[in-house]
């Protein structure tokens, strides 16, 4: 199963947009799909269970079938709960070859600082600008 699995999210498209909990949800049946994996997550887990199952899951498409996951999340800073303490624990905690994350935030906001604290240096930061420029 090499390739390319790619999982979005843009904030405030769809009726229930804004959670993190709903969103990573999402991404691991996506996940669990492409890998062919029959274990699904219950609709009432926590954020902390669906965090790890959707870390587990990235973990075996880079480490045993040598896909690239590329996760993109639009208007991160708007989604529920994000300027919590916790709410940046879904994040995988090291870099992975082969998995890619991609948020656009307000770097004026709480979230961008509770960011910025959890991953220290292990990021790449793009300026976005204008395009009238």
């Amino acid at each position: 199963l090499a390739g390319f699995i790619v999982l979005t999210h843009f904030a405030g498209v769809g009726h229930r947009g804004f959670s993190i909990r709903i969103m990573l949800r999402r991404f691991c049946r996506e996940l669990a799909q492409h890998l062919g994996v029959q274990k699904h997550i219950p609709e009432e887990s926590t954020l902390h269970e669906v965090s790890s199952f959707f870390r587990e899951l990235c973990f075996k498409a880079v480490k045993l079938y040598g896909a690239t996951v590329l996760v993109i999340l639009d208007g991160y800073d708007h989604m529920q709960g994000v300027n919590r303490s916790h709410s940046h624990l879904w994040l995988p905690t090291a870099q992975a070859t082969g998995l890619s994350i991609v948020l656009s935030l307000d770097k004026h906001t709480e979230a961008y600082q509770r960011l910025l604290h959890q991953v220290g240096k292990g990021y790449h930061e793009v300026e976005e600008h204008p395009m009238d420029e």
